[in-house]
């Protein structure tokens, strides 16, 4: 079973649209909230693709299991080193 745990946006409307509809535990208005949030094990990324990888990192770093939309980077070495960071037990995977 899945559980919306909680979502983050920098726009007030485009939180507020889908807190209303998913009804999620927690709103967060920055990405590093969320990323800090101790309740969240998976983080989905559906942001502009200029924003993966950036995102994708710090989700990592913060050692979320995290799922990417298509497509994962702008450049190969971006996403090889974005997948050079990916530990062991985190489940990573681009692709929605």
């Amino acid at each position: 079973d899945v559980h919306l745990q909680a979502i983050a946006d920098t726009d007030a409307a485009l939180r507020d649209q889908v807190f209303w509809r998913y009804r999620p535990e927690t709103v967060h208005k920055h990405s590093d909230q969320l990323f800090a949030d101790p309740n969240v094990d998976l983080v989905i990324l559906a942001v502009s693709d200029r924003f993966h990888v950036p995102l994708a990192r710090e989700a990592v770093r913060a050692g979320k299991h995290v799922l990417v939309e298509k497509p994962l980077g702008i450049t190969i070495q971006e996403c090889e080193t974005l997948r050079s960071m990916v530990s062991p037990e985190q489940v990573f995977c681009c692709g929605l």
